[in-house]
Order: C-alpha cells, then structure tokens, then sequence
C-alpha cells in the first residue's frame, strides 16, 4: 500500500487535476487506492497554492462520480455472479459483498450518501444500486450529495493541516468512522439551534 499510495501521489504531483480526476475514479472502482489521502493531499496543494480550491473540489467530485457511476453500470448490466467471480481482483471479497448488500437494503439512498465515509462500503454501494435497479437519477442525486460532502470534508482538512497532511493522513484514515460521527453530530447540533433560534426569536411584524 504505501508504495501504491506514493505512487498515486507522484501521479497527482505530475498531472494535477487530470491526475487527481483518474485516481479517485479508479479507486472508487475498487482498486486499493487510499481516496482519503489524496484528497488530503490535494488540499495540501491548495495550501501551497499549487491547485485551485474549488477546482480542486469540482475536480475531486466529478472523478467520484465517474467511479460511482461505471461501478452502477457494471451492476446494472451484468450483476452480482460478476462481482462474486471478479470481486477479488477490486479488493471485493463475499464477506464485504453480504455486508454492503444487506446495508443497501435496509438504507438504500442513505448507505450511497454514508457510504462515501466508511471505507470498503464506498466501493460497492454503487454496484448494488444498479443490481437493485434503483433509477440512475435517484442514485446519481444521492452519491452527488455524498461526494460533495466527503470530498469537502478531505480537501479542506488537507489545506487546513498543511504541512503535516502527512502526519494526519494515517490517521485519518483509520478513524474515518469516528470522522463521521463527529461531522453528524455537528450537523444535528446546528439544526437543533437554528430551530431553536427560530422558536426563540420569531419575526415580528412591522
């Protein structure tokens, strides 16, 4: 993995966007390539002022997209015997293909959306999608929605640590989960202000 992940790196380094924009399509593929560190990265290079930040998201999106709708398509059209027969070679394996499939049908949208912050679950939400035969309109709203916010999450962490994405990185990566706990809780605190704000201060009328 780490000579994977630096050579995913060098690829970022050499040919930016362009190169940000294949890795995290193929990594959402399922190929073993650490999405969360090249984000961070990326946002170290904002940090440096050598990538744009919003291109840098619009990019880093867009190349999510790519990978979740190729892996739809791949279940839409063949379905699960290729994914048991070829799973392996994306890092696959039966016991990660029984956990997502049941998740994806007890949540459906919601596991596309979650799925983004729990590694292994991204990978495959999409290929059940298609199986099940969720329209593509559906589906492609909820993973815009999950891509946006994992993207923003990394990418600003990234140029917020700045020099020490390294040290951060690692890290980031084997918390994931504890991440997205944190970022719900701070969504849910915030709505329950803004409605308590709302109830406390109503409009007056002039």
């Amino acid at each position: 993995m780490p000579n994977l992940e630096h050579a995913a790196v060098h690829f970022i380094e050499t040919y930016k966007y362009v190169g940000l924009y294949l890795s995290l399509a193929l990594g959402i593929l399922g190929l073993p390539i650490p999405d969360e560190t090249l984000m961070t990265f990326a946002g170290f290079k904002v940090y440096q002022g050598r990538l744009n930040f919003i291109l840098t998201v619009l990019v880093s999106v867009s190349g999510s997209l790519t990978g979740m709708s190729l892996s739809y398509l791949i279940g839409n059209k063949i379905g699960i015997p290729f994914l048991h027969k070829y799973g392996k070679y994306l890092h696959l394996t039966p016991e990660r293909l029984d956990k997502a499939e049941k998740l994806f049908r007890k949540y459906r949208g919601k596991a596309i959306i979650t799925g983004y912050f729990v590694p292994g679950l991204r990978h495959v939400t999409a290929y059940f999608a298609g199986i099940s035969e969720l329209g593509y309109g559906v589906f492609l709203s909820h993973a815009a929605v999950g891509a946006g916010v994992w993207v923003l999450v990394f990418v600003s962490l990234g140029r917020w640590v700045g020099r020490d994405w390294k040290l951060y990185a690692p890290l980031i990566h084997r918390y994931l989960w504890l991440l997205l706990i944190a970022a719900l809780l701070v969504l849910l605190i915030y709505a329950w202000a803004k409605r308590k704000g709302l109830k406390n201060h109503p409009e007056q009328d002039e």
